[in-house]
């Protein structure tokens, strides 16, 4: 299987020149970092955070009001199922920004507070997505999801 290998070892070489053409702030390692920080973390902001110069210890509890908000951490949706409401999730596997596994950790916690299975799949389905980034309509798979046609 050596041309596996020198595909990947290809592969990995564009990814790496790709990556250094680019200045740090466009990489999408830190591209949504970059926004999240500039244009939604904080109070007020107004484009010209720095992400370079976070410092936990002064600006940690500055994000917190809005990863209360904007967070969804509490796998807890029997409101949303009192009201006949559905959720549909889904994650790009290629995702730069945030963890695929992370998505899944949180359907699986929404699946057991549910009671599991046969009662979640009454109002929240998971569909992971094969090579999609961010939101970002890019990627080496699939760009968008068409939630109407599943809704």
């Amino acid at each position: 299987m050596a041309g596996m290998g020198d595909r990947r070892v290809d592969a990995g070489a564009a990814r790496r020149r790709h990556t250094r053409a680019r200045p740090a702030e466009c990489r999408p390692a830190t591209a949504f970092q970059d926004g999240y920080l500039k244009y939604l973390a904080f109070d007020g902001a107004d484009g010209t955070f720095d992400w370079r110069t976070f410092n936990l210890d002064r600006d940690g509890s500055k994000l917190q009001p809005f990863m209360d908000e904007f967070s969804p951490t509490n796998p807890d949706l029997s409101k949303l199922r009192a009201r006949g409401g559905k959720l549909i999730l889904y994650h790009g596997w290629a995702d730069p920004a945030l963890s695929a596994l992370g998505t899944i950790a949180y359907y699986e916690d929404v699946v057991k507070k549910a009671g599991g299975r046969g009662q979640s799949d009454r109002f929240v389905e998971l569909f992971m997505v094969p090579g999609m980034h961010h939101c970002q309509g890019t990627g080496p798979g699939p760009n968008s999801v068409r939630h109407a046609d599943r809704a």
